[in-house]
């Protein structure tokens, strides 16, 4: 005896206080509802982004309970460009502005970051590092015990913002 449990799912487009929004509703969920801003006041362009947006939901593409819309928005069909260090690194430390971290912080995760751009290469791209090149980096025998555990940690961090905000990213860096 085999059954199937119906999940219902669907996405709403909505306004509020002239921005627009989009829900995610799957019953089968916990929590249940998830909301983003689309950060845009344009009707058109909200509706744009939000048949995108539904379209790779229900092809299974896209899942908003692990990956924001921002990333998937920047890096999906016509407008995905190639990831690079320079624009992956601003907007990981943008995204640190605004969660609030401090200016000495995010000079460290600069600092770190560019570190191992200038180490591995500078043209290329986050994804097309391998493990043993972050290794290398982060436990440089030449450094301090406490410099490769800063360095471990922002890199740690780095890379898990780099599964949830670039839905594209390819993720050999799941132990991070």
């Amino acid at each position: 005896m085999s059954f199937v449990i119906a999940s219902q799912r669907n996405m709403t487009l909505t306004k509020r206080n002239g921005t627009y929004y989009v829900d995610f509703y799957d019953s089968l969920r916990n929590p249940d509802r998830k909301r983003y801003s689309l950060k845009t006041r344009n009707k058109r362009e909200a509706k744009s982004i939000a048949e995108r947006l539904q379209q790779a939901y229900i092809e299974l593409k896209y899942d908003p309970w692990y990956h924001s819309p921002r990333g998937f928005i920047l890096h999906s069909g016509k407008n995905r460009s190639t990831l690079t260090w320079s624009n992956s690194i601003d907007r990981f430390l943008e995204s640190r502005r605004v969660v609030g971290r401090r200016e000495s912080t995010i000079r460290t995760y600069a600092d770190v970051l560019n570190g191992l751009q200038k180490r591995v290469s500078p043209h290329a791209s986050p994804e097309a590092l391998q493990p043993h090149q972050i290794l290398d980096f982060v436990y440089d025998p030449s450094i301090a015990q406490a410099t490769q555990s800063k360095r471990y940690g922002h890199l740690r961090t780095y890379f898990k913002w780099c599964r949830v905000e670039l839905p594209h990213f390819s993720g050999q860096f799941q132990a991070w």
